[in-house]
């Protein structure tokens, strides 16, 4: 069939050129003329394929250029907010961001470490800029990552102090990271090892960032930082003695396990344990015994040797080890109240005996602690001080405990040995008092306080399993000195 001469190739040149306007992000002929005299190229509708795509290149260019530009100044503008928001002459109630209310949140309380130098300042706010820019989700994310058996989680706008604070060992800059990941939990792990990280890293080890309830903290950071650098976990100044095979086994540590049950781990593994062993060991108080680790050693040993014993008799060996030789007590319950007496046998060595003889030792010493563990129920009169509420992002309230039942609650949830204060509040020594903390699922115990009622002292402030508190919660509780008219001992830091 044949065409009429010039039909087709003006129709086709028609339809290329409607296209070429709708790449270029044009509607009419008339705009294409006015965007050609603008950057430079001719005005004519007749152009090759070649002309055309130096064109849409150039275009792409331009909308990079003006996407980057556009992206910094979003940045400079959140730099800005946060140099505003970090200032003394805001206020809390100014600030109508949710994100920058925690932000100014953050450095009241952590300001001493922000401006510690001018380095530490410079990189807090670089890292939340484009953390806020990115719309990362972790900087969203007001729930702490609280790990197994860590007694205590910050939230992860909390980390970001440490990151800031470990800057110089930054490998790569800020600005060139994305978030990867669907979770707050896969970007925060990608952010570290962005930052820290050369080669493989296992997961369990991020959790170091996310916890600061003792000093160690930050010996655990540094570990983080050398092995993120390429060092063996053997050059680092760890609390027990490890092997190359040790070593091994840690970095191949189950993802679910903190850093004290992961040394453990490469431990037992290393010694020629099982995994069964291993996670029947994680389930007792023995991962965070890294003191004394010759005599741990031996049990390690001891329990490899007698792989025939009852695994769910480890921890009942465990508590009962930790009496004899150390005088840590366990008084029974679902959640054991921890306390320290002196050791009854501080030279209890497990070396040549069997099992039947240690487990018969066992059982006669918890039946020892359930006689001891019976406690009276009494009540007693309130101290006169003022209960405390206070609300800054959440809710907090202070309330005195007035009965032995809720004090032996105090002491199972928190796992310490506030059951034992009742002769010091029924002989109106001491007044004991639960910090609590407001969140979705309702209110949490954060701490536990006693106040000396004869010069209304702070004579001791601890968290759960013995932590000392976090810079929230002394905030609150300084806050509740002074309007009760309290005083602090000097062995309490706040």
């Amino acid at each position: 069939m044949s065409h009429r001469k010039g039909t087709y190739t003006k129709q086709n040149a028609a339809a290329e050129l409607l296209a070429h306007l709708q790449s270029l992000g044009l509607e009419t002929p008339e705009d294409y003329r006015q965007w050609c005299v603008e950057n430079g190229f001719r005005t004519s509708f007749r152009k090759s394929r070649f002309q055309r795509r130096e064109e849409l290149l150039y275009f792409r260019r331009q909308m990079a250029v003006n996407s980057l530009r556009q992206r910094k100044q979003e940045q400079r503008s959140i730099v800005d907010k946060l140099e505003a928001v970090c200032s003394k002459e805001v206020s809390k109630k100014s600030i109508t961001d949710p994100v920058l209310r925690m932000i100014w949140q953050l450095h009241d309380q952590e300001s001493p470490c922000i401006n510690h130098s001018e380095m530490t300042r410079d990189s807090f706010m670089r890292l939340v800029s484009h953390l806020y820019c990115s719309k990362t989700k972790f900087i969203l994310d007001r729930v702490a990552l609280t790990q197994q058996r860590y007694p205590w989680g910050v939230r992860y706008i909390d980390a970001l102090v440490f990151i800031a604070s470990k800057a110089s060992y930054w490998i790569r800059p800020i600005e060139t990271w994305k978030p990867r990941g669907t979770s707050a939990r896969r970007q925060f792990s990608s952010l570290l090892r962005h930052l820290f990280v050369k080669y493989q890293m296992p997961r369990f080890f991020d959790s170091v960032w996310l916890v600061n309830y003792t000093p160690e903290c930050e010996d655990w950071r540094e570990w983080y930082l050398e092995v993120g650098q390429g060092q063996n976990i053997r050059n680092c100044r760890l609390p027990v003695s490890y092997s190359k095979k040790m070593a091994h086994f840690f970095m191949q540590a189950p993802q679910d396990l903190t850093i004290l049950q992961a040394l453990r781990w490469g431990q037992v593994l290393g010694m020629g344990g099982d995994p069964g062993l291993g996670r029947a060991i994680m389930q007792s108080p023995f991962p965070e015994e890294l003191s004394n680790d010759q005599f741990w050693t031996t049990v390690i040993q001891w329990l490899i040797h007698h792989a025939s014993l009852d695994r769910r008799q480890i921890q009942s060996i465990v508590e009962f080890l930790r009496y004899q030789r150390f005088g840590v007590f366990t008084i029974p319950g679902d959640n054991g109240v921890y306390d320290e007496v002196d050791a009854p046998a501080p030279d209890y060595s497990i070396k040549g005996r069997t099992p039947r003889s240690l487990l018969r030792d066992v059982a006669d010493w918890h039946r020892e602690q359930e006689q001891k563990s019976k406690i009276p129920e009494c009540t007693w009169d309130a101290s006169g001080i003022r209960e405390f509420d206070y609300e800054d992002e959440n809710r907090w309230m202070i309330r005195e405990i007035l009965t032995s039942d809720d004090l032996v609650t105090e002491g199972n949830q928190m796992k310490h040995c506030v059951a034992s204060y009742i002769g010091n509040c029924t002989g109106g020594e001491s007044s004991i008092w639960s910090m609590q903390i407001e969140l979705q699922q309702g209110f949490k115990k954060a701490i536990t306080i006693e106040v000396r009622k004869d010069n209304n002292l702070i004579s001791e402030v601890r968290g759960k399993a013995n932590r000392l508190p976090n810079p929230r919660e002394r905030n609150v509780l300084r806050r509740w000195a002074e309007t009760a008219g309290l005083k602090f001992s000097r062995y309490v830091n706040v």
